[in-house]
Order: C-alpha cells, then structure tokens, then sequence
C-alpha cells in the first residue's frame, strides 16, 4: 500500500515506475493500493495512467479514504511503499508499524526516522525494484521484517500519547507565561 496525497511531493509515479519495472522482470503477485486525496489533480491523472500500464489487478486507485477504511487497508495489507521526496516524521510509517507492518521509504527523509521495521532506500528505481523482489519472493526475509514489525509493536507510542505529550508541552509553556503577566498587572 501507498497512502499519502497524491502529490509529486510524494512521489506515487516513481513507485508506479517501480512497478512497471517489476513486471517487466516477470516478478508477479503484487498489488498495490494508492490510497489519498487527489490533492494536485493533473499529477494523479498522471499517475492513473501510469498505472494503466501495469498488468490488470495489480493496482487499486482508493483515492481519499476515511479512518474505517484506512484501518481496513492496514487490516489487509502487508506492506507499506513510502517513496516521498521529503517527509517531515513519517506518521503514516507509525500507523503501519502499529499495525505490525514494515516500510520501505525513501531514505533521508522523516519518513526514515519513523521507520521501526523494513528498509529506508535512495529514490533509485533499480532499488527499489530489488528491494521488492526480495520482499515478494524472499519468504524468511518477509517473515523477518514482519516479525520485527510485531516484536517492536507493543513499544510504539499511540496518538493518545502523542496528545498527551503536545498538550503538556503546552501547558508547561502557557504557565511560566500567565505568572509573568500576573506579575506584571500586579508588582509587589
């Protein structure tokens, strides 16, 4: 699966490229799911007809999905394909690795400092295209990565604690600010 908006920032043609040239090897049994809002509409159409040219069933176009179909995405899938050209963290690799499911993303990004399980590669298709390989007819390698998707699972920190984490950041710089305006309005 590849969810982000679809957006050249996010780089879903080099993936559709990927694909391509993994067909082109005979590598077959994948398909990947593009899952995220149009956000640039000329890109995704792009992108739709990249897709056409790959083997018939081997992609799915989702587009925008809500938080139900995105859990069943996750619920379905086994690999996340993040290739973006810059990433800030990565949360959408956080949201895979709960899910126990490793990522290849795009080294050098945020997306590499989010990564608990799979491998963080250079935007070079060739790769990429390996990488996948290895992944669809390695089975102890796939085993291996999703094992350690699962072995680090239960340490990764959930939204609540992310939350959590923001709001006390906050408050903890709101507090020192109101005792200086008190202060302030009332010199002693």
């Amino acid at each position: 699966m590849c969810i982000g908006a679809v957006e050249e920032n996010k780089n879903q043609l080099f993936l559709a490229r990927v694909l391509v040239a993994l067909a082109e090897t005979g590598v077959d049994g994948c398909h990947c799911t593009f899952a995220g809002p149009p956000t640039d509409p000329e890109y995704a159409e792009h992108l739709r007809r990249a897709c056409a040219e790959l083997p018939s069933g081997t992609v799915t176009m989702a587009g925008e999905l809500d938080s139900q179909a995105v859990d069943a995405l996750l619920a379905a899938s086994d690999l996340l394909l993040l290739p973006s050209h810059r990433e800030t963290y990565g949360m959408v690799v956080t949201e895979a690795a709960s899910a126990a499911i490793p990522a290849l993303v795009s080294a050098g990004t945020g997306a590499e400092e989010a990564l608990a399980a799979g491998l963080a590669l250079p935007l070079v298709e060739e790769q990429w295209v390996a990488a996948l390989t290895q992944w669809l007819k390695d089975a102890e390698h796939r085993g291996s990565l999703r094992d350690e998707a699962a072995r680090l699972r239960p340490g990764l920190r959930t939204w609540g604690d992310t939350a959590r984490t923001v709001l006390a950041a906050v408050a903890s710089c709101e507090a020192p600010a109101a005792a200086d305006l008190a202060t302030e309005r009332n010199p002693t």
